[in-house]
């Protein structure tokens, strides 16, 4: 079977819940009064801009790779089969504008498109995500306390909440998640619809979350704790704060205590890991389906190097916008650190432990039922969705699955990661590369290290995006023309 890892869409989360056509501009919002600006579940905020017309179409139609937004998918796959340690390009800029979001406002702020693909394919031009820097242009200039806003569209995502209730699951079980709800956006007195509100992982975040923001904390695309992926320093590890350390130093350290052998395995990682933590994580995130995260895919997540916990890494969640449905995901074990951990008798037994109490005592589905109803009237309020009871329904029926299916997970025991035949690929593309599957054409140009000699071929046909076809084999891989003409070994 082609797909048998359908995190096959490991860039972009569920790409086959593909955007949806945008409602008319028909739900205005009023903003408030509030001196602030909520996360709490039940408050929905009403964010209003004001930019110039042809600087939001300008902002709208920016892409993180060349070509349009349809280009977006090949785009990216191209660029990881070209480097283990390129940093993925990053040319959003920013527009002037004015915002209010309740009763707070600043004028002459700055404002751009944000994404990896997800968030920036055919929809983002009309609907994109937004990043509010309200100091851009004017000397520290807060919008309230807030150095920024982040506005996800979840394209990816009928139904608006997947974010925030995945989230609200990492909360239940204490672990340091964003903050998140729906905020209802306009443009220029045009509704946009329900976008999230997240918290953004800066110093703020650090604070409430540990109690202190001095640390080193660095993003997760595409990256990992592999010499393939550090050989170039950070590579596409990406120092987030003023206060990070703005080399590989506290990664490799991870990278080499993964190297130890089973016996003091757990003494070297304990040095530079919060081992319960991350096994809390690996946890919560098999619980909630997050293929696109750091356990399956390598991607969407932070690390901080705690330095209350003697600079122990704990990771923190990000990017859950395609979890929590019925997709055929890889296992969970697909990361570096999950697949040497399941691969060690003690850390395996222990991360079943840790999936068992968490289905115990975090998995409430009335709890998440609650929040649906809430989320769903918040959707409802701001945009007309055609498919959202059928896509809410959807998201009730695998909620009330999942226990049956972690149940069982439980029961057979953690199977252990296998050995990668190329750190650099995510292990879904990677399978891929292996399917002998063959199909049409791509623009890609591509060294990868460590394949085989024979011929692969990989498909990414999905929601009407254009097709890939790439040639894997050892030393590179190239496309001529429309059609990919194969080298001879």
């Amino acid at each position: 079977m082609l797909f048998r890892h359908t995190n096959i869409l490991p860039l972009v989360g569920l790409l086959c819940a593909c955007a949806p056509e945008i409602a008319a501009p028909t739900f205005p919002c009023t903003p408030g009064t509030d001196n602030s600006v909520s996360f709490e579940l039940d408050q929905m905020p009403c964010v209003q801009l004001t930019i110039d017309e042809n600087d939001f179409r300008s902002l709208g139609s920016q892409t993180r790779f060349e070509g349009s937004t349809s280009d977006q998918l090949s785009g990216a796959v191209g660029h990881i089969l070209h480097s283990c340690t390129e940093p993925f390009p990053d040319p959003f800029t920013h527009f002037p504008a004015d915002v209010q979001i309740e009763g707070l406002s600043a004028q002459n702020i700055g404002v751009r498109k944000k994404g990896f693909v997800g968030s920036v394919l055919t929809g983002s031009e009309r609907r994109p995500s937004l990043k509010i820097k309200p100091d851009k242009y004017v000397e520290n200039q807060l919008l309230g306390d807030l150095v920024s806003v982040t506005l996800n569209n979840n394209l990816t995502d009928a139904s608006r909440m997947r974010t925030c209730l995945v989230y609200s699951v990492f909360h239940d079980a204490g672990y340091p998640a964003p903050l998140c709800n729906l905020a209802n956006v306009m443009v220029n007195d045009v509704s946009l619809g329900a976008y999230t509100h997240v918290e953004p992982i800066k110093n703020a975040f650090l604070q409430r979350a540990f109690g202190n923001d001095t640390g080193s904390l660095y993003e997760s695309t595409i990256s990992d704790f592999t010499p393939s992926h550090l050989a170039d320093g950070l590579g596409r590890w990406e120092a987030k704060t003023d206060e990070s350390i703005p080399d590989a130093t506290l990664l490799w350290n991870v990278a080499r205590a993964l190297e130890a052998d089973d016996e003091s395995l757990a003494e070297e990682l304990d040095r530079v890991l919060d081992i319960d933590l991350f096994l809390s994580f690996w946890a919560l995130e098999t619980l909630v389906n997050h293929g696109d995260g750091y356990n399956a895919n390598s991607n969407n997540s932070y690390v901080y190097f705690d330095p209350d916990r003697e600079d122990r890494a704990i990771f923190i969640p990000w990017g859950p916008d395609d979890a929590m449905q019925e997709v055929e995901r890889g296992e969970f074990n697909n990361s570096a650190i999950a697949r040497r951990l399941s691969r060690h008798p003690t850390f395996s037994n222990l991360y079943i432990a840790k999936l068992s109490d968490m289905l115990e005592n975090v998995w409430v589905e009335s709890r998440l039922d609650e929040r649906i109803l809430i989320k769903q009237a918040h959707v409802e309020s701001a945009e007309d969705t055609p498919e959202l009871t059928a896509t809410v329904d959807e998201l009730r029926s695998w909620i009330e699955g999942r226990r049956s299916t972690i149940e069982k997970i439980i029961e057979d025991g953690a199977s252990a990661g296998e050995e990668w035949e190329n750190e650099c690929v995510p292990a879904a593309i990677d399978e891929l590369l292996g399917t002998g599957e063959v199909v049409s054409t791509a623009s890609i140009s591509c060294t990868v290290h460590h394949g085989s000699v024979q011929p692969f071929w990989v498909l990414f046909a999905l929601c009407g995006l254009r097709r890939m076809q790439i040639q894997r084999r050892r030393g590179t891989c190239r496309y001529k023309g429309q059609k990919m003409q194969k080298e001879n070994p």
